[in-house]
C-alpha cells in the first residue's frame, strides 16, 4: 500500500470515528467569547428534548421543543421568567386575545362638565407599552365636547381631544402608557366631558375595543400623549 493509500486510508476511519461519535451525542451547547451558553439542543437529562436560547445570566429566553409538561411548542420568555409568547400543538396560548362587541346603535350621552367614564376594558397581565383605540362620537348642535383614555391604577391620561358642534367623527389613540410590563391587573377607560352649550355629547364607544401592542410596530407610531 503507497503512502498516499495510507493517508486516505486514516482519513477515512478518522472520518468514520467522528460520524460515529455525532450520531451517539444526544445533546449540544454553543458558547460565547465570554463562556456563556447561549444555545443548548437536545435531550436533556429530565427527558425533555429541544432548543434552547439563553442570555448572559443564564436565563431561558426562548424554548422550542418540548416545554416539560408534554406539549411540543414555542415559548418566548424575559430575563425574570415570564411568559410573554407560548404556542404549542394545542394552539396558542399566549398572550390571550379578546375580540368585544357592542351595540350599533347604542350610546352614552355626556352633559357632565368634568370628565366621566364611559368605558372601561382590564387587561389582566400587561405584555405591551402600547394601546390603541377608536372612539366615535356624535354631538348635538352648538354642543361641544372632548374625549380620553385614562390608566386608572396610575391616573395617567391621554391628551383631551375636543369633538365639534353639531357634527360627528371618530379619534384614534396610539398610547405609550407607561405602566409596567408584566404586572395586573389594569383598568383603561374611555371618559369623555362636555365643554359647550347644552345638549349631548354621545359617545358610540370604543369599535373594537383596546389592541395592545408594541408601540414601534405600527403607523403612525405610539406616543405619549396618544395622538
Amino acid at each position: 500500500m503507497s503512502a498516499e493509500e495510507q493517508r486516505q486510508l486514516q482519513f477515512l476511519s478518522a472520518l468514520k470515528q467522528r460520524v460515529t461519535a455525532l450520531e451517539s451525542q444526544q445533546n449540544f451547547a454553543i458558547q460565547d467569547g465570554a463562556g456563556h451558553i447561549r444555545i443548548k439542543g437536545g435531550l436533556q437529562a429530565d427527558g425533555s428534548y429541544g432548543l434552547w436560547m439563553f442570555e448572559n445570566a443564564g436565563n431561558v429566553l426562548l424554548r422550542i421543543g418540548d416545554q416539560g409538561d408534554g406539549t411540543l411548542g414555542i415559548a418566548v420568555h424575559d430575563s425574570s421568567g415570564n411568559t410573554s409568547f407560548l404556542a404549542d400543538n394545542l394552539g396558542p396560548a399566549l398572550p390571550q386575545l379578546a375580540v368585544p362587541t357592542r351595540v350599533l346603535a347604542q350610546f352614552t350621552p355626556v352633559t357632565s362638565g368634568t370628565f366621566v367614564s364611559v368605558t372601561a376594558g382590564t387587561i389582566e397581565l400587561l405584555l405591551h407599552n402600547a394601546v390603541r383605540t377608536r372612539i366615535t362620537w356624535a354631538n348635538d348642535a352648538g354642543t361641544t365636547g372632548e374625549v380620553r383614555i385614562r390608566e386608572v391604577g396610575s391616573g395617567a391620561t391621554t391628551s383631551a381631544v375636543a369633538t365639534g358642534a353639531g357634527t360627528s367623527g371618530d379619534v384614534d389613540f396610539h398610547w405609550l402608557h407607561g405602566q409596567t410590563l408584566f404586572t395586573d391587573p389594569h383598568v383603561f377607560v374611555l371618559e369623555a366631558r362636555r365643554t359647550g352649550g347644552a345638549g349631548n355629547c354621545n359617545i358610540y364607544g370604543n369599535d373594537g375595543g383596546l389592541v395592545f401592542y408594541r408601540g414601534d410596530e405600527m403607523l403612525p407610531p405610539a406616543t405619549n400623549t396618544g395622538i
